[in-house]
């Protein structure tokens, strides 16, 4: 944090969170799981429909602002100011060895390990899933970077589908809403106490 605040000092209060979406190759086996299960529902069952692409990015603005709040609390906008970066466009890639500013890059992503739950009212098939998360404080100096992980396997909870409209909405969503919130506690306080 001294580090940080004596960058902003003198460079400029702008500090980035930049995501990165780890690509599951486990997810394709997932769809093909529920795919092959007498209680698929068709395109709706397929886990990778709520754990890759767009579907993420209300997860991680909820998780921009939380952090940027928290920040707010104990020092002024005129010192740090946390903001959105851009994503990383190739996640597969090595990240930048040069930055402008201090950034947060934060990678997540879902995994599955073979297990699925099925629910008769309403009819579905739905997967476990470990969610991790990886996030890499960088200054643009030679600085030592901080690294937080977690990982955590999240099982359906089917009684958050009981009288949901989009049964597969409501316990992906729920598994992602967990997931971050977790993350977004650890990730505060490897910071604040």
């Amino acid at each position: 944090m001294q580090a940080l605040l004596n960058w902003a000092e003198t460079k400029g209060a702008r500090v980035e969170i930049r995501f990165f979406r780890e690509r599951s190759k486990t997810l394709e086996k997932a769809d093909g799981a529920v795919a092959k299960h007498s209680m698929f529902k068709g395109a709706v069952s397929f886990p990778s429909r709520y754990f890759d692409g767009d579907g993420e990015k209300p997860y991680e603005d909820a998780l921009v602002a939380a952090t940027a709040q928290r920040f707010l609390k104990v020092f002024p906008a005129e010192l740090v100011a946390m903001t959105a970066g851009e994503p990383v466009a190739d996640p597969d890639a090595p990240l930048s060895s040069s930055i402008a500013v201090p950034t947060l890059f934060i990678e997540h992503g879902a995994s599955w390990h073979g297990g699925v739950v099925t629910m008769k009212n309403p009819r579905g098939v739905y997967c476990g899933l470990e969610i991790s998360f990886t996030a890499l404080f960088r200054l643009p100096d030679t600085t030592k970077p901080v690294k937080i992980g977690l990982d955590g396997w999240h099982v359906p909870d089917t009684a958050a589908a009981s009288d949901a409209e989009k049964p597969e909405e409501a316990i992906y969503g729920e598994m992602h809403t967990n997931a971050f919130d977790r993350f977004q506690k650890r990730l505060l306080g490897a910071f604040f106490k």
